[in-house]
């Protein structure tokens, strides 16, 4: 037997929200699913790595209904964690300036790490989540100001860059000297770029 959902269409009035601060840069990633410009992050659960082997177990031995159930848990579990984060975010911030890398193609190219860290689940609950408490979510394209190599304190690229840095998660600006948790950085920039972008809007 399956489980049946109904589905209503309810207008939801938005939620007046006194927000602690007024804005916030964010870089999502994988070994993080969003590490914010103040230095706070929503950490990787790992829900399905934690039960990888036994749902594999389940499959291999045929046991389809177990693997179902389990495979819906893990879907869960991961869907409350984020949900319960990105509220704890828009309740806080009221403009969060996030890069506009896609979900879809950081899951092509690091499958089930990306699956884990729910990359485009966190955008999109974001987005809808800020709009209901008066905030807003606002993208910052992380190519053209290479957010993940610019110096957030003097603008120089001086950091790690190409496939093979990626495992390189500090670095020192060799312009400045400033010493880097990677993401961090990219968060800044992009706080610092949405920032400008609304000014000049």
């Amino acid at each position: 037997m399956g489980h049946w959902y109904v589905n209503f269409v309810v207008e939801m009035p938005t939620i007046e929200t006194k927000h602690e601060v007024e804005d916030v840069g964010g870089d999502l990633g994988l070994k993080d699913a969003l590490v914010l410009s103040d230095g706070s992050r929503i950490e990787n659960p790992r829900i399905y790595a934690k039960n990888e082997a036994k749902l594999s177990g389940f499959q291999r031995h045929g046991k389809r209904k177990q693997a179902r159930r389990l495979a819906a848990r893990i879907k869960n579990i991961r869907k409350d964690f984020i949900h319960k984060k990105t509220l704890a975010i828009v309740k806080k911030f009221r403009t969060i300036f996030i890069g506009d890398v896609s979900g879809k193609f950081l899951q092509s190219s690091n499958g089930k790490s990306s699956a884990d860290a729910s990359t485009g689940s966190v955008r999109s609950i974001l987005s809808y989540k800020a709009v209901r408490h008066q905030g807003r979510v606002v993208d910052v394209s992380e190519r053209s100001i290479a957010s993940t190599v610019t110096c957030s304190c003097c603008f120089v690229r001086s950091g790690p860059s190409g496939l093979s840095d990626l495992r390189v998660r500090e670095w020192i600006c060799s312009a400045c000297g400033t010493v880097f948790d990677r993401d961090v950085n990219a968060a800044q920039n992009h706080l610092r770029v949405g920032r400008d972008s609304l000014r000049s809007a």
